[in-house]
């Protein structure tokens, strides 16, 4: 397969539009990150975007979904975009956004790239959301913080390093981690359910990091 493989073009896709995580909301602020971080987004619902003739034109994924299935070729042109195309000296840049723990559920090979599958979680609340590796560049700018958001109960699939955790009763939980897939990298975050929490400071520096890290980019 050629490289056709445009430099900096960044697929957002999100959708279906629920009551829970509006696209029409949430992709107009995702734009203005994406375009704020240097980079140029492509919004889209459009899941046939994902195999591999379209995938290649992308050179990273922003996912933001909160449903859909996986076909086996959109599967296939989704795993394969991160790991790496043959000839291909690197892997695309992949974040997993919130909904995207709900989305292609029928997927385990998807569930194990970005290192979560989605249970269920508690009503909206405040969060204390605390650093776990204060070095890490995708935690550039970014202290410890509270947000009103939903915190994802999940089912791990390390391993990953992770970044971000909340405080739930006696537990500390993952809700932001890093990971390499193949050739790629994948950042997941699995806070910003919808226009507030994404207009949030600490998610507006964490977003843009993770987007310059997942591609490889300079901070």
């Amino acid at each position: 397969m050629g490289l056709v493989m445009k430099e900096k073009q960044i697929l957002v896709l999100g959708g279906p539009i629920v009551q829970y995580h509006d696209f029409a909301e949430i992709g107009p602020v995702l734009r203005e990150i994406i375009l704020a971080a240097g980079f140029f987004p492509v919004l889209s619902e459009d899941t046939s975007e994902l195999v591999s003739e379209n995938i290649q034109a992308y050179h990273g994924i922003l996912l933001c979904s909160s449903g859909y299935e996986l076909s086996p070729e959109q599967e296939k042109g989704l795993l394969q975009a991160i790991i790496g195309f043959p000839g291909e000296e690197k892997g695309r840049g992949l974040i997993a956004l919130h909904g995207a723990a709900v989305s292609f559920g029928n997927s385990l090979a998807y569930q194990r790239m970005i290192g979560a599958r989605f249970l269920t979680h508690p009503e909206m609340a405040h969060i204390s959301i605390s650093l776990a590796n204060k070095n890490h560049p995708v935690l550039d700018q970014v202290d410890n913080f509270i947000i009103h958001d939903e915190f994802y109960m999940l089912e791990y699939f390390p391993p990953f390093k992770e970044l971000l955790f909340g405080h739930y009763g006696e537990f500390s939980l993952p809700l932001a981690w890093i990971k390499p897939y193949g050739l790629g990298r994948v950042f997941s975050l699995m806070l910003g359910h919808g226009k507030e929490q994404l207009n949030h400071a600490s998610m507006i520096s964490l977003l843009r990091n993770g987007l310059k890290w997942s591609l490889g980019s300079e901070l």
